[in-house]
């Protein structure tokens, strides 16, 4: 069984950059908190419902949270750099944190409780988009694919 730490340790220690723990029973990001080089983290299929402890992780660029008790993006607020986004089979409904997230290139909320794309309207790069099983509105649905032709989106 993988435990956190030691992924750490096998990522570089502290100067890790990438750490995978997919399919793991990690629920605990603390011990995350404090690689400031990390810039790509994958979570999927993992226990974790608590993003506070990567909330100051600002050189992340990848998150695969697919497949977790995640629920709220708030930690997520202040990740500039983020690119990619996985949340699909998440409890996430709520995207407003993300409004700030400009640098946003791929999202996945396949599965998710997610019912409105505003948050979203701001994000100039975002290039692709999955939205299959979400409970956004196809009025809503079309209204963004119209905003944002630069968007592949799926649903």
């Amino acid at each position: 069984m993988t435990t956190i730490k030691k992924a750490i340790a096998d990522a570089g220690g502290r100067n890790a950059k990438r750490i995978d723990l997919n399919c793991t029973q990690v629920s605990d990001l603390g011990p995350l908190a404090r690689l400031a080089a990390l810039e790509r983290i994958y979570l999927h299929g993992t226990r974790v419902s608590d993003l506070t402890p990567i909330a100051g992780l600002t050189r992340l660029e990848w998150m695969g949270l697919g497949d977790t008790q995640i629920m709220d993006l708030t930690p997520l607020a202040g990740l500039a750099a983020l690119k990619v986004l996985e949340l699909g089979g998440t409890q996430v409904s709520d995207l407003s944190p993300l409004a700030g997230c400009d640098a946003l290139e791929r999202l996945n909320l396949r599965g998710t409780q997610v019912d409105d794309l505003s948050p979203l309207a701001g994000l100039a790069r975002l290039e692709w988009l999955e939205l299959a099983d979400t409970r956004v509105p196809a009025a809503q649905l079309e209204a963004f694919r119209v905003a944002h032709p630069q968007c592949e989106v799926r649903d």
